[in-house]
């Protein structure tokens, strides 16, 4: 468990009892009431049976939690990415862009040209050392 930090408390109310959960991974802090996040375990004041409780039932659930979160997040960036794509295809099959503006660099103009100038090119008005 590279990188799991736990954390161990008494549990409230009770002499033998204690608590144990961990601190969300790097990068998925935000979670906090995430249906995804682990759950507490109460462990028993044994040294053996509460090793044993850890190992076989509050690190497999860990794992697969911050598996489930992971999967969320990436769930969630693809759709994004694929929505960008949709309106994308959309521009390019209508030819404009989605404020109207042709999509072609002819029919914006002379601004256009300029900006598309390449950097260095002696004929070009935006390579010049004077203009800001």
């Amino acid at each position: 468990m590279h990188g799991t930090t736990l954390l161990f408390v008494e549990r409230p109310g009770r002499q033998l009892d204690y608590l144990l959960g961990a601190f969300a991974p790097e990068g998925l802090e935000e979670g906090c009431g995430d249906p995804h996040a682990p759950r507490s375990i109460v462990l028993p004041p044994f040294a053996g049976r509460a090793a044993q409780a850890v190992a076989d039932r509050y690190l497999p659930s860990y794992e697969q939690a911050v598996h489930a979160r992971r999967t969320s997040v990436i769930a969630a960036v693809l759709g994004g990415i694929r929505s960008e794509h949709d309106t994308w295809q959309a521009m390019v099959a209508s030819g404009r862009y989605s404020d109207a503006t042709p999509l072609s660099a002819a029919a914006l103009g002379a601004a256009t040209e300029e900006f598309l100038d390449t950097p260095g090119d002696a004929s070009s008005p935006s390579s010049t050392t004077s203009r800001l």
